[in-house]
């Protein structure tokens, strides 16, 4: 996903989305302005982001069955990150909870899950966060790519933050050198990110520093302001 930071981003999407709308497909629309969606939160435009979270609702009328897999995943990443948990988590459960979504692949799923750990862990709720983190694990095969073992270690890392930071540093290691493999520096980034945290649990802040800084570097260096703020404020806390 994080390829998508680079060059002008603007007028791509704009390119994507009049493309969508020539195509006369409410779903197509959905799905580009979704994406549009994901890529300004990254960007840190948050209210951008929530106006074309916005747009999506109205262009679907609101009805689930035009928002598939493509469409769930950048609207729940939106509400998560500008500080709306409880949306994240009614957006994927509505959707998982309906007969098995047609289109949707196991990938998608994974990253459902991931930000169904997270949304849980936010909320205080670890038990709930463990349960969606063995969602993600259930969906690993032998010959499954690194990309799906990162997800399903970093939802781990985040079901296990709040009980056992130990074990939840271990699985964001692990999923910043697989996410790193794949050349995805949003994902490697975010995974280091839960490790600098997991250390500064830990009592170990030089290296919390250090792994924020790594963190930092990754973001700036896709564009990705949104968390570039976020391990900058992480590796200089106030005060």
């Amino acid at each position: 996903m994080g390829h998508g930071l680079t060059g002008n981003l603007g007028e791509s999407a704009q390119d994507a989305r009049d493309m969508a709308e020539l195509s006369g497909s409410r779903q197509s629309v959905a799905t580009v302005t979704a994406w549009q969606c994901y890529l300004a939160a990254l960007r840190g435009d948050l209210d951008l982001a929530l106006r074309l979270s916005e747009e999506v609702m109205e262009v679907t009328g609101g009805r689930r069955e035009f928002l598939a897999g493509m469409v769930f995943g950048p609207l729940a990443f939106v509400a998560l990150h500008t500080g709306d948990p409880p949306t994240c988590t009614e957006m994927l459960t509505g959707a998982l909870h309906r007969p098995e979504p047609v289109g949707v692949a196991s990938i998608d799923r994974m990253v459902w899950y991931n930000l169904l750990a997270e949304a849980a862990a936010l909320l205080g709720r670890p038990n709930e966060a463990a349960s969606w983190a063995d969602r993600a694990q259930s969906e690993i095969r032998p010959w499954s790519p690194p990309r799906r073992t990162d997800l399903a270690h970093t939802a781990r890392a985040h079901a296990l933050f709040s009980t056992s930071p130990a074990c939840a540093l271990d699985h964001a290691k692990a999923a910043t050198a697989l996410f790193t493999s794949v050349g995805d520096p949003v994902a490697a980034g975010q995974a280091h990110l839960l490790a600098g945290r997991a250390l500064n649990t830990l009592a170990r802040p030089h290296e919390a520093r250090t792994t924020f800084s790594r963190a930092r570097t990754l973001f700036d260096g896709c564009g990705a302001r949104f968390f570039a703020l976020k391990a900058l404020d992480e590796e200089h806390p106030a005060g």
